[in-house]
């Protein structure tokens, strides 16, 4: 027996597999995850759910969800972790902490 998918609360991504509302994070999620910024950076992209809504749901700002997509449009996943999204500083070159 297969269940019908409301095409409001699912879709299915170009990898093949279903995306549904109840994958996404819980809203006010303040543990991000690559993971679980790579579900909400689907979401958006892909029409699950608007800009404003991934705003509202998570306290996000319009930087911080295009930062998001543009680090997982040219990196995925990896794109997504916290060393790789750290914005180059003094230099242009990334901060890797105090040296000694």
């Amino acid at each position: 027996m297969t269940a019908e998918i409301d095409e409001t609360d699912a879709l299915l991504l170009p990898d093949g597999t279903v995306l549904q509302r109840s994958d996404l994070p819980a809203p006010g999620n303040r543990r991000w995850t690559p993971r679980r910024k790579a579900l909400v950076v689907n979401a958006v992209c892909h029409g699950l759910m608007t800009p404003d809504e991934a705003w509202q749901a998570w306290d996000l700002s319009a930087e911080e969800l295009s930062h998001w997509i543009e680090a997982y449009l040219l990196d995925g996943h990896a794109g997504l972790r916290i060393k790789a999204m750290r914005r180059p500083v003094r230099g242009g070159k990334p901060g890797r902490g105090r040296r000694r």
